[in-house]
């Protein structure tokens, strides 16, 4: 019995090894029928436009993606969001510096959303959504949001 299994052990061992170099052969494939297989995609809207944050020296972006059936009276809704997402960035981009959001610098930078901010629908990127970019527009706005949390 035990040459039974040793020999049925030997013939699958023999026939694995004789086998595994015709699994794993490389394929080789034409070039143009991968150039045909090969779709490309297209974004709905230009890449630039996927980044929010410091977008410039003088421009900090945030991007609100909402339905392409919001009217005239929903844009008081857009804006005091894209308000509210603008606030939370620029205040994880302080944390992100190792500085400390107090109140003063939440009223600082509330300040100058209400100052410099501008909300601009942006139509020509996609047809099933409205795009809105709520931009902050200042000379140097890098340095002067990392200067916020020292001001009095």
């Amino acid at each position: 019995m035990n040459r039974i299994t040793v020999k049925t052990a030997l013939v699958l061992l023999i026939l694995s090894t004789a086998l595994y170099p015709s699994c794993s052969r490389n394929v080789q494939t034409d070039e143009k029928e991968v150039k045909k297989e090969t779709k490309i995609i297209q974004p709905l809207y230009d890449p630039q436009y996927e980044k929010e944050g410091f977008v410039s020296k003088n421009v900090y972006r945030v991007v609100i993606v909402a339905d392409q059936n919001i009217g005239e009276e929903d844009m008081d809704i857009v804006k005091d969001q894209a308000k509210k997402r603008l606030l939370s960035s620029l205040q994880k981009y302080i944390h992100s510096q190792n500085k400390t959001v107090s109140q003063n610098t939440t009223a600082h930078l509330l300040n100058l959303i209400d100052s410099s901010g501008t909300l601009m629908k942006q139509d020509k990127f996609t047809v099933k959504s409205s795009v809105f970019f709520f931009d902050i527009n200042k000379d140097n706005i890098k340095r002067y949001v990392d200067s916020i949390p020292q001001m009095r």
